[in-house]
């Protein structure tokens, strides 16, 4: 069966899978990486109206819409670097032209006319595309699979409307083409994607793949099973702009040989290695906009060679291994949820010496409510670690030697609300120069530091300045906040025991 699959994809299935795959993404500005648009929205001023009051929301991010009515979404990164973000307006529309559609019962082959047979047909149970257009299916396919020839050189949009295909092929949804597919999730509709083999133990490679740009839109619903390595994937650009989605792949969930771009949407991913994964050495990056997420992994939760951003979103990650792995982290804004029975979060670069500082590495927060609960470091960096903004709760780690904060590089603290809790008294501070100020507590008392009481930071008008409740016991606090002032005089309520603390300088040690 392999014999009619062409050697590069054959060649990007097995590198994604034991995460050595590397694909050229050769422009830092993945706008040069959507084709240009060809038809105006008549939403464009509604849509104008809304990026508008994001541009004045202060947190780094900065949208437009140029001539075309395309979005154009530029990131402030630590270090003066940016990151630009290009949506095609027609893959933002809510509904597909329906005068131009071309419409499959995927169980009727006979349901395609004879005049579409130069656009679409049935071969040998496989639903083959041969040219450019919008085809929606609805229906059952049995055993086949949806493959859009490679010859094909205009936009394909596959629109799923109630659609469920049940397939032994090694890809369910197939674009050979050079040129860029849309799927479409029809409003409200239930879309399945199955294995169907007589071989119960045989895994299939991929429930979605496209050889160039794969775009994900709609208001649908599409479930992929467990009989797939892979649920969706890309070589190139992988974009999701909303939708609702259930995938899981015994080894990744969402994959791409290039950049994964999340606009919105609903995920509930499962896999057995990467839920997100983007594997590029130019410019393999992870950006996450909005939408909600339940992550499960037996390994590794998003993992990016370069850049992992999120600008938003309601995100759970519970991951065998480490939650967040790239060679820099922003979390700009957002709700993070993290449980890992390793490293929560990971900045690092391959490439340099894993025992020295690592330039150009970082974990930086901006913004954003981020909660981790590690077994062994909370946060680790080979280069620097911004705290510049949100609220940081860490409860972790368990394991002598382990630290709750970890970094080589330089530490900057300037905006942030931190409490982290570690069992593990070897422990790394937040600088000698800090821009405001932290405490460091040192429990002694066993049952004022257990865990499932709230641990709070009051000031002396009694107001609550942060509260978290670990999920693990701890032996010491780090704790910082860009309301503590010096000559104030704060309390630190761990389970009933307070302590007192007037604030004479920038660090504050209680052992």
């Amino acid at each position: 069966m392999l014999k009619q699959y062409n050697k590069r994809i054959i060649a990007v299935l097995l590198l994604i899978a034991a995460l050595t795959i590397t694909f050229a993404c050769n422009n830092n500005n993945i706008a040069d990486e959507i084709p240009p648009t060809t038809e105006v929205s008549e939403t464009r001023e509604i849509k104008k109206e809304e990026i508008v009051k994001r541009n004045v929301d202060g947190s780094g991010v900065v949208s437009e819409v140029n001539n075309d009515g395309d979005i154009i979404t530029t990131i402030k990164l630590a270090n003066e670097k940016v990151k630009t973000i290009e949506y095609d307006v027609n893959d933002l529309e809510e509904d597909y032209n329906i005068y131009k559609a071309t419409n499959v019962n995927l169980g009727d082959k006979n349901s395609i006319a004879l005049n579409y047979k130069d656009l679409v047909d049935f071969v040998d149970n496989d639903l083959v595309i041969k040219a450019g257009g919008v085809y929606v299916l609805t229906g059952e396919l049995v055993g086949g699979q949806i493959k859009v020839l490679e010859d094909v050189k205009e936009k394909v949009e596959i629109v799923l409307d109630n659609a469920k295909i049940k397939t032994n092929k090694l890809i369910a949804i197939y674009s050979l083409s050079n040129a860029p597919l849309l799927v479409r999730l029809e409003n409200g509709s239930e879309n399945y994607i199955e294995t169907y083999d007589d071989d119960k133990h045989k895994l299939l490679q991929y429930a979605v793949y496209a050889n160039n740009v794969l775009t994900l839109a709609g208001n649908g619903s599409l479930f992929v099973d467990e009989g797939f390595l892979n649920a969706i994937g890309s070589a190139d650009v992988l974009t999701f702009i909303s939708g609702n989605y259930s995938l899981f792949g015994s080894v990744t969930a969402i994959s791409s040989g290039s950049c994964i771009i999340i606009k919105n949407g609903t995920y509930n991913l499962l896999s057995g290695s990467y839920a997100i994964v983007s594997v590029n050495d130019v410019n393999g990056f992870v950006y996450i906009e909005d939408g909600e997420f339940d992550i499960i992994s037996k390994a590794f939760g998003v993992v990016a060679t370069n850049e992992i951003i999120f600008t938003g979103g309601n995100v759970k990650i519970n991951s065998d291994k480490t939650s967040l792995r790239g060679k820099t982290i922003d979390v700009i804004d957002g709700s993070i949820y993290m449980k890992s029975l390793e490293d929560a979060v990971i900045a690092v670069d391959g490439k340099q010496n894993i025992t020295a500082v690592q330039e150009n590495v970082y974990i930086r927060f901006a913004g954003g409510d981020t909660t981790i609960d590690s077994w062994y470091d909370g946060l680790n960096s080979n280069g620097d670690l911004y705290l510049e903004g949100g609220k940081i709760y860490i409860s972790g780690p368990t394991r002598h030697r382990n630290k709750i904060i970890s970094y080589k590089g330089n530490v900057v603290v300037n905006g942030s609300d931190m409490i982290a809790l570690g069992a593990s008294t070897e422990i790394q501070d937040l600088g000698m120069t800090p821009n405001q100020s932290y405490i460091i507590v040192y429990y002694k008392e066993r049952y004022a530091r257990q865990k499932g009481s709230a641990y709070q930071v009051r000031d002396m008008a009694d107001n609550i300045l942060m509260s978290f409740t670990p999920e693990k016991d701890y032996r010491v606090a780090i704790i910082t906040s860009d309301k503590f002032k010096i000559g104030g005089t704060y309390s630190l309520i761990s389970r009933d025991q307070e302590t007192t603390i007037a604030l004479t300088d920038k660090i504050t040690i209680i052992k």
